[in-house]
């Protein structure tokens, strides 16, 4: 009977614990941030290993990625649609923040 009333004894310690120092968002992030890179290091995974995965992957549609094509696809018909509705009903387009250095 010892045994196990210490054992929960531990574990509302570790809960309260837990409660009191996860209270603030810094301190989740924190921890989420510690989590996540256990996992990675867990797995051998690198930062740069990740960056060289998403730079292969940007830009360039596989023909054979479905879903990626599906992406791709449904983003052009979007574009198409809201500037189509823009002239229909007379608004003027929302206007690109970026500065075309050609001019």
């Amino acid at each position: 009977m010892c045994k196990k009333s210490l054992f929960i004894l531990i574990i509302a310690g570790i809960t309260a614990a837990a409660t009191i120092l996860l209270k603030s968002e810094s301190a989740r992030s924190q921890v989420r941030d510690n989590v996540n890179r256990g996992m990675a290091a867990a797995k051998n995974k690198t930062k740069q290993d990740e960056d060289k995965y998403l730079n292969e992957k940007t830009g360039y549609s596989d023909p054979q990625d479905i879903d990626d094509n599906k992406m791709v696809s449904e983003g052009a018909v979007n574009s198409v649609q809201y500037f189509n509705n823009t002239q229909e009903s007379g608004e003027e387009p929302v206007k690109s923040t970026h500065k075309d250095s050609s001019k």
